[in-house]
């Protein structure tokens, strides 16, 4: 708005005073015309009067009369003569140009005013008068023994004719002078008005986030421009003096400016690194890739990026910055112009930082981790989404007391100076040790799942009482008890898993010291609550207390049905429902699996008839257990327990997960392939909870992947999933691969994954899992 009111503001000032000057110029032409028009007629007027009395004077009396008729007849006829009439000494009518008149007294013809004026006009005129009255004028003869001539030449018409001719005229003028005044300025300001546009844009970028130009006019810019300057002199002056090291570069990346505080850090000088690249001077090749990478994808996607960074002085020595980096672009284009890096050396920081953590995460005695950062650590691990198995063990060196009460508490710091040096020697360099307190060690064993893999670390352990001790002159022989919990079977959380450690070390030291226990409550427990499932699981097979459920799968868009997920639902005679959380995972640890899966391939031939009836484009899909691969029958168990034509005819399709197939890799592929080449689909389930190896998309037969419900519930808020999400299909996609997500709950969840291409979608916002009546029902009604 501001510029182009400015920018108009000088040829409509030009319009607006050609347009003043020709109105003046028009009501000076109008009156001059006007002036002449009634100028002319008066003398007309007065011509005429003196020959019409002239010629009615010279005629004899027996002829005057006739003469008079035909002179006023004639008079009559001029266009611009309202009326004319003969009026006798009495004041009445005695002919008249309007025959309505003829006979009248003048009183009943005019006004008052009229009538006053004309017998003035009789009174005191003996031959003729002429009068101008506004646009008229008025005649009075005197007519030897008739009277007077009465005559108005009205001129009002002539006039206004006259004065719309001028208008014509000057419109025409004008518009020719407006043409000529907007051609001028358009050519006057063409480049003027170019480069005063520059000028305001970059005053403009300059007062962005302050009062922004507000006009073109010169005196304006010319103050702005003042003021940016002087801003732009106290920037310079902050740059030049500021602390932390500034370094500005194109958009290629080359430098091109660097403030002293960056060659007093970096050793380098200004000319030294002007025109290069940032890695190719401070570069110290300690940081990986892949945070480069992060760095990057943050200042192109978010515009900045901020983090600690590891550079290289010019002396080759290393030091540690806090580093801001900012991508500017240009406001129109949105393209990147340069890149401003600022960073504050943070190296005495970081050194003074680690002697405080020192302190306050590690045993001065030691130098091992104390207790509150390995609970810190232990809380950290226990919390990731991808469980990971470990094994947790604490340590207690027997009798310690004794050490400290007969040889002297000296003694007793040797002697858990030693233990801590056996522990770091023996164990595997990935397990955490740390000292909890007075003679108390707990060690954080990872990847271990087998009681007998813990006891064998544990053991380690406990040989720390086979070495022999000197210490001032006296030989001490120490044992340890220890006890061992696994995560995440003997405790959920930090607190559970560090009271059955706590129970078990109690227990060795209650069986005799110098032993390793194993926390034996809970797998106690497990193991027969396990061995009942799996007792009940073979009755429920022969009661026929399993019942199949459909999960419909949907088009992305929800239109349409491309299939079905069979689920198992268990129906206890005594415990009601049973959530096949609780009992699948059990059965997967036998062989009952296969019996379940083989009951399922028979119950799912009679909905594929049922459907088949409907609509012979559906797919009905089974979860296949890693059971099967162990086994190496699954292929028998579908030809014999599937009928023929719903495989051929593309009906059946298999969900396998990444953990199903990681036993033997090979054989499953093999396996897999076989199945494929009878027809059946095959989906990766679960995709992105497992080991989520792009190897396995590209090696493994399979047609579809599964996205898991875990990166959906949060997708519309927490970033990661949503990156996540989208990579992932987009990755299925261009390996020409369907994608199937599943857990969608509600329509923003749908946009989002319909906008990232997904294939299919399962979840709630369209239907949950159906018996089978209402899965063939739900199916008929989306035909419809």
């Amino acid at each position: 708005m501001y510029k182009l009111s400015a920018t108009l503001l000088y040829p409509i000032t030009a319009i607006v005073l050609l347009s003043l000057c020709m109105f003046g110029f028009f009501e000076y032409t109008v009156s001059k015309s006007k002036e002449a028009i009634l100028t002319s007629y008066l003398n007309k007027a007065k011509e005429e009067s003196y020959m019409f009395k002239t010629l009615i004077d010279e005629f004899p009396a027996n002829k005057k009369e006739d003469a008079l008729q035909k002179g006023i007849f004639q008079l009559s006829l001029q266009s611009n003569i309202k009326y004319i009439m003969l009026v006798s000494a009495d004041e009445r009518i005695l002919y008249a140009s309007r025959k309505q008149d003829i006979g009248k007294k003048l009183q009943e013809v005019f006004s008052a005013k009229r009538l006053q004026h004309y017998e003035k006009e009789i009174k005191n005129f003996y031959d003729f008068s002429i009068h101008l009255l506004g646009q008229s004028i008025d005649v009075t003869i005197r007519i030897d023994d008739y009277g007077y001539l009465l005559m108005l030449y009205d001129l009002h018409t002539l006039i206004l004719q006259k004065e719309k001719e001028i208008f014509q005229e000057l419109l025409a003028v004008f518009f020719f002078l407006l043409f000529i005044i907007i051609l001028l300025f358009y050519l006057y300001y063409k480049h003027f008005l170019i480069k005063l546009h520059k000028i305001y844009d970059i005053t403009s970028t300059f007062n962005r986030k302050q009062s922004r130009v507000k006009s073109l006019y010169i005196d304006d810019l010319l103050e702005q421009i003042t003021n940016i300057a002087k801003e732009s002199e106290i920037i310079a002056r902050v740059i030049e003096y500021s602390n932390d090291a500034i370094l500005i570069t194109d958009a290629k990346k080359n430098i091109i400016f660097v403030n002293p505080a960056f060659e007093r850090i970096s050793q380098f000088t200004r000319d030294e690194v002007i025109g290069k690249k940032p890695e190719e001077i401070i570069k110290s090749n300690l940081m990986s890739d892949e945070y480069y990478a992060d760095m990057w994808y943050k200042i192109h996607t978010f515009g900045n990026f901020q983090g600690k960074i590891i550079d290289r002085r010019k002396d080759g020595t290393d030091y540690v910055v806090w580093q801001k980096i900012w991508a500017l672009k240009e406001p129109k284009t949105g393209s990147i112009t340069n890149y401003v890096a600022m960073s504050q050396d943070i190296t005495d920081l970081i050194a003074k930082q680690k002697e405080v953590e020192q302190l306050a995460y590690y045993d001065a005695l030691t130098g091992l981790a104390n207790r509150n950062y390995f609970i810190r650590i232990l809380n950290k691990l226990i919390k990731k989404r991808k469980k990971e198995h470990f094994a947790l063990f604490f340590a207690d060196i027997d009798n310690f007391k004794e050490i400290n009460e007969t040889i002297g508490y000296h003694a007793g710091d040797i002697v858990i100076q030693k233990f801590a040096q056996y522990l770091q020697d023996t164990l595997r360099e990935e397990d955490i040790i740390a000292r909890l307190g007075g003679d108390e060690f707990a060690i954080l064993a990872y990847d271990i799942t087998k009681p007998e893999d813990a006891l064998e670390i544990g053991c380690k352990i406990n040989d720390f009482s086979k070495q022999e001790l000197f210490i001032d002159k006296h030989i001490i022989n120490v044992s340890v008890s220890n006890g061992i919990a696994l995560y995440p079977g003997d405790g959920s959380n930090t607190k559970e898993l560090l009271a059955a450690v706590d129970i078990a070390l109690f227990r060795s030291k209650k069986e005799g010291k110098n032993r390793c226990t194993i926390f034996q409550a809970r797998m106690q427990e497990e193991a027969v609550k396990k061995m009942l499932i799996r007792h009940e699981l073979k009755t429920a097979l022969k009661n026929n207390e399993f019942e199949l459920y459909y999960q419909p799968k949907f088009t992305v868009d929800g239109r349409s049905i491309a299939g079905f997920e069979a689920l198992i639902r268990w129906n206890h005679p005594k415990k009601g429902f049973i959530r096949p959380d609780h009992f699948i995972p059990v059965a997967e640890e036998s062989e009952i699996i296969i019996d379940i899966t083989q009951w399922i391939f028979r119950e799912i031939n009679t909905v594929c008839k049922e459907l088949n009836q409907i609509c012979n484009k559906f797919t009905i899909a089974v979860n296949i257990s890693a059971q099967h691969f162990k086994e190496h029958n699954l292929l028998e168990h579908i030809q014999t327990y599937i009928d023929k034509q719903w495989i051929d005819g593309g009906h059946i399709e298999l969900e396998i997960t990444e953990s199903a197939i990681m036993n033997n890799i090979q054989e499953a592929v093999q396996q897999l392939t076989q199945i494929q080449s009878l027809g059946i689909d095959i989906s990766l389930d679960d995709y992105g909870t497992g080991y989520s190896s792009l190897a396995y998309l590209k090696n493994l037969p399979i047609n579809k992947v599964k996205i898991d419900k875990s990166f959906i519930d949060e997708i519309c808020t927490n970033r990661k999933d949503y990156i996540i999400v989208k990579s992932t299909i987009a990755l299925a996609e261009n390996l020409g691969m369907c994608t199937i997500v599943e857990g969608v709950e509600d329509k923003e969840q749908q946009q989002l994954v319909q906008e990232f291409g997904a294939t299919y979608i399962q979840g709630y916002i369209f239907s949950k899992p159906l018996k089978k009546k209402d899965a063939v029902q739900l199916l008929q009604l989306t035909l419809q």
